[in-house]
């Protein structure tokens, strides 16, 4: 949880809105139950016999790894971004 995700659940909790913030945990939990049920079926489940290999085609890897590459690039450094977007509105707005 982010310092403003928790500042925003204090001041939830100072403005009344105590159930509001125990919805919010109570729904965080049933989102980490479903995460970690998706790690368990990749690292801790065995595979069933018989089950055939799957090989995800060419493109496919390669489109997603360009995306994978796209978010970490743009999550280290917004800025590349960013500042091409500030300067597009600029100009658009003369």
């Amino acid at each position: 949880m982010t310092a403003l995700q928790s500042a925003g659940l204090l001041l939830s909790i100072n403005l009344g809105l105590l159930w509001l913030v125990i919805f919010a945990i109570a729904m965080s939990a049933v989102s980490l139950y479903y995460y970690l049920q998706v790690l368990k079926q990749i690292y801790v489940a065995d595979v069933p016999a018989g089950a055939p290999e799957l090989r995800a085609p060419i493109l496919s890897q390669v489109v997603l790894s360009v995306l994978a590459g796209g978010v970490i690039l743009f999550g280290c450094a917004p800025n590349l971004l960013v500042g091409v977007l500030q300067r597009c509105i600029a100009e658009m707005g003369h």
